[in-house]
C-alpha cells in the first residue's frame, strides 16, 4: 500500500539494521540513510515502488534495493534520485525474473561506491542519469547469470575517478555501459587485484 512521508525528512544512524517488505509504495518525502544497512525490497509476490519525489541520500552505510518475489516480472522498481556520499548504494538481485531497477538519477560523490549483487539471473539496472562527482567505486559480484549482465543503460556525467571492480563469477559477470557517456571526462579504472575481471 501507499507510504507517504508527508514531506518530511527520515534520517537514519547507528551500527543498525531496517528492512521495509513488500509491495509498499514510498512517496513524498526523503530519506538520509546514515545506519550500517537499510534494505527496501520486494518480496511476498507484490513489488515494491519508489516515486520520484521521494528523495534519497546516503551519508554512511549502505542503501539496498533488493529483488525477491514480486509480481508482472517486477520486484522493486525505483524512480527515487539517490545521492550517495561516504557510502554505498546497492542493487542485490535475488530473483530469476523479477527486475530490480533504479530509474532515478544517482548522484555519485566523493568515497561513494555503487554496487551491483547478481544472486540470482533477473535483471538488475540503473536507467537514470549517473553523474560521477567524485572518486567513486563501481563494483559487480555475486554469481547469478543476467541474461544481459548488469546493465547501466543511463547517460554517465562528471569528471570524477571511477575505481571498477568486477568480482563475479557468473557467466555474464559484466557491468554494460549503454549510454551516452560522451559527457563523463573522468577516468576510468580497472582494479588489477586478486579475483578481479573486466
Amino acid at each position: 500500500g501507499p507510504v507517504s512521508f508527508g514531506g518530511k525528512t527520515v534520517t537514519t544512524s547507528g551500527a543498525g539494521r531496517v528492512t521495509l517488505s513488500s509491495g509498499y509504495t514510498l512517496s513524498r518525502g526523503a530519506l538520509n540513510v546514515g545506519n550500517d544497512l537499510f534494505v527496501i525490497q520486494g518480496g511476498t509476490s507484490r513489488v515494491t515502488n519508489l516515486s520520484s519525489d521521494l528523495n534519497l541520500v546516503v551519508t554512511s552505510g549502505r542503501l539496498r534495493f533488493q529483488a525477491n518475489s514480486g509480481a508482472g516480472n517486477l520486484s522493486l522498481v525505483s524512480a527515487a534520485p539517490a545521492t550517495v556520499n561516504a557510502g554505498s548504494l546497492e542493487l542485490l538481485q535475488n530473483n530469476a525474473t523479477n527486475l530490480v531497477g533504479q530509474s532515478g538519477n544517482i548522484t555519485l560523490n566523493e568515497s561513494s561506491k555503487l554496487v551491483f549483487l547478481t544472486n540470482s539471473g533477473g535483471p538488475i539496472s540503473a536507467s537514470g542519469p549517473v553523474a560521477i562527482n567524485g572518486s567513486t567505486t563501481l563494483r559487480n559480484t555475486g554469481a547469478g547469470v543476467p541474461v544481459a549482465g548488469t546493465l547501466i543503460s543511463g547517460n554517465l556525467t562528471g569528471a570524477g575517478t571511477i575505481t571498477y571492480q568486477n568480482e563475479g563469477t557468473g557467466a555474464n559477470a559484466r557491468v554494460n555501459l549503454t549510454g551516452n557517456n560522451s559527457g563523463y571526462t573522468g577516468t576510468f579504472n580497472l582494479s588489477g587485484a586478486s579475483g578481479n575481471r573486466t
